[in-house]
């Protein structure tokens, strides 16, 4: 469950252009109601709406800078930018 939950975070702040929730599902070759089970969970840091067509992206921009720094120390959430776009 964790790994998936790193998966969809991951994804959401590193991609150069923001995808929908079944696009993210397709992309992630996760189930649609896995994907967004997460994003609900989020809801606090992320665009998120219920509606397939919304594309999902940080609330704040800083929310991002403190994923991909995070790691620097080693953080449970080994957010990478290298090689996702």
């Amino acid at each position: 469950m964790m790994q998936r939950f790193c998966w969809v975070v991951e994804s959401v702040v590193t991609l150069f252009n923001p995808l929908n929730a079944s696009e993210l599902a397709n992309l992630l070759d996760t189930p649609l109601g896995e994907v967004k089970n997460v994003l609900q969970s989020l809801s606090s840091v992320l665009h998120y709406s219920k509606a397939d067509s919304i594309e999902i992206m940080p609330l704040h921009l800083s929310f991002r800078d403190h994923l991909l720094v995070s790691q620097q120390y080693d953080l449970q959430l080994n957010i990478t930018k290298a090689g996702k776009h």
